[in-house]
């Protein structure tokens, strides 16, 4: 039997707006305005996101996982605005505030979790551009699921599906990877990775997008009680 449950985080124990660009950023853009940058927010948005795209397609090959001031650094060179460190940081922290407004919590994911930690050891291994955010909505909206370990790209290094994020979340719980299911809603991050890693693992996957076997498939988070 399985002792360790590890959970990604984002898309599978709380929800987002995967179009980001659909989001608002006036506090963002009110700062940069005071920085040098001349657009309006529109403008603001498509060059932060312009150039979060060549960050995200280096981040696609090499598994590197880029801070918030990777992103306004990069943002910054995109623009041609000059920022100061104590700027880069003071625009990376607004956006990723402004963006995390949005995130919620599945509802019944918090009940769910309580549950199974009468019979399992939790986690989570997720990736993320920021060390403090998925801590924060931890402690917000999962206080009593007593995870162990939050095992983060951004501190790690590498994001999902690279080996050693796995590996990692397996040496902070001191198990071999046969002893954990892992729990997401990415195919390569959250299934093919821990598979290959030598976990069992069970996506997220109501439209059946996926080839993998029905036992391997969630229709919902609140219906992992059932598989494990």
């Amino acid at each position: 039997m399985s002792e360790v449950l590890l959970f990604d985080f984002f898309g599978t124990l709380v929800g987002y707006e995967q179009d980001w660009t659909a989001l608002g950023y006036p506090r963002s853009h009110a700062l940069v305005a005071g920085m040098g940058f001349h657009g309006d927010q529109d403008a603001f948005v498509a060059a932060w996101d312009a150039a979060s795209r060549v960050l995200e397609a280096q981040s696609a090959i090499t598994l590197h996982e880029p801070s918030m001031a990777d992103y306004a650094e990069a943002f910054a060179q995109y623009a041609h605005v000059e920022l100061a460190d104590r700027e880069r940081g003071e625009l990376a922290a607004t956006f990723n505030t402004e963006w995390s407004e949005h995130i919620y919590p599945i509802s019944g994911a918090a009940d769910l979790l309580v549950a199974l930690g009468s019979s399992y050891r939790l986690g989570v291994v997720s990736n993320t551009n920021d060390p403090a955010m998925v801590p924060r909505f931890v402690a917000e909206h999962f206080a009593d699921a007593e995870f162990e370990h939050l095992v983060l790209s951004v501190d790690h290094g590498f994001r999902k599906p690279h080996p050693s994020i796995y590996a990692a979340a397996c040496a902070r719980f001191a198990i071999d990877p046969s002893d954990a299911v892992f729990v997401g809603d990415s195919f390569d991050a959250d299934y093919e990775g821990p598979m290959a890693a030598g976990m069992r693992a069970l996506l997220i996957d109501p439209t059946s997008r996926h080839p993998l076997p029905e036992s391997d498939r969630l229709d919902s988070i609140l219906h992992l009680a059932d598989r494990v």
